[in-house]
């Protein structure tokens, strides 16, 4: 049997539907009143409502499991970032002890290219310790990291960009959005981690997960603009600038006792490029993503939230 943490999300959806596809096993591993769990289940899936910082829970979840694909995380947390090292550390940690306890022979981890940044953030740090973690499990792994993952309203990241690009009519963007991304689609993500678990000739590492194609986000948002039909412009701020302006608002509000709107980490996704090689996972998986096409993101309008 093949167990996914965080498979009813946007990504661990698209993973256990094509694994119950061929009529395999599939455990689903997510908390215990996750109203999300009627996805895997429709799927075929068997859902285990546990924690995964819950260690002995975790444990008894996986009994009789052969692989695992361990996909849950905590992207953001603005107002209590000690949220990302509990959950993408300590949750992490946990998953690997229960798998070798539980014999497991393969594990695939998702971790983020993010842990590559200049500039790292708390969630970039907690993908980079949740990395050594997994390598210094003795377990057959691999470790994929995803870059800006769209084709979903839970891609959180490419969707808060896109609903503000199509709100704001003058956009400000740090350096005037010369930051370069390579989007990737979460079902080319989704086939990316199927491949990994299953081929066997590839050899355990860390491969990049990115779109073929390489886009600036001044680019990105002329062309989600263009495709709801919009138009506005970019408004060009000074990176040290733009990083003070959020590092402050992000303070205030949290002093407050309001979520922020923005912080560290959503500086550093405006100002780092990640648009890493694509040929070592394309060799090594076999694997072709789509180009980047906003008018088939599943934002609709993209206005909405």
């Amino acid at each position: 049997m093949i167990l996914v943490t965080g498979g009813a999300g946007a990504l661990g959806a698209r993973l256990v539907r094509r694994l119950r596809g061929r009529g395999l096993p599939v455990r689903v591993v997510g908390l215990p009143h996750d109203p999300s769990r009627r996805i895997a289940e429709d799927l075929g899936a068997e859902y285990s409502g546990i924690d995964i910082l819950d260690g002995e829970a975790l444990r008894e979840g996986f009994r009789g499991i052969e692989s695992v694909v361990h996909l849950a995380a905590r992207v953001l947390s603005r107002s209590d970032p000690a949220v990302l090292h509990r959950v993408n550390v300590d949750g992490t940690a946990n998953v690997v002890a229960a798998a070798r306890g539980a014999g497991v022979e393969r594990l695939v981890h998702v971790s983020s290219i993010s842990v590559t940044y200049r500039n790292q953030n708390g969630y970039s740090r907690s993908k980079s310790r949740a990395e050594s973690i997994v390598r210094e499990s003795g377990l057959d792994w691999t470790i994929l990291r995803p870059t800006l993952a769209w084709g979903d309203p839970k891609a959180v990241e490419y969707a808060a960009f896109a609903r503000i690009v199509a709100k704001v009519p003058v956009l400000p963007l740090p350096g005037g959005g010369k930051a370069i991304k390579s989007p990737v689609h979460v079902d080319d993500l989704a086939e990316a981690f199927d491949a990994a678990l299953f081929r066997k000739d590839a050899d355990p590492g860390i491969l990049d997960l990115c779109g073929p194609e390489r886009v600036s986000l001044s680019e990105m948002a002329r062309r989600i603009r263009s495709a709801r039909g919009r138009f506005g412009c970019i408004l060009p701020v000074p990176s040290t600038a733009s990083r003070l302006a959020i590092l402050a608002h992000a303070r205030i509000w949290t002093a407050l006792g309001w979520e922020p709107r923005a912080d560290r980490q959503t500086w550093t996704g405006l100002v780092e490029d990640a648009c890493p090689d694509p040929e070592p996972a394309r060799i090594s998986l076999g694997w072709t993503p789509r180009m980047f096409d906003p008018a088939s993101d599943g934002l609709g309008s993209g206005t909405m939230g």
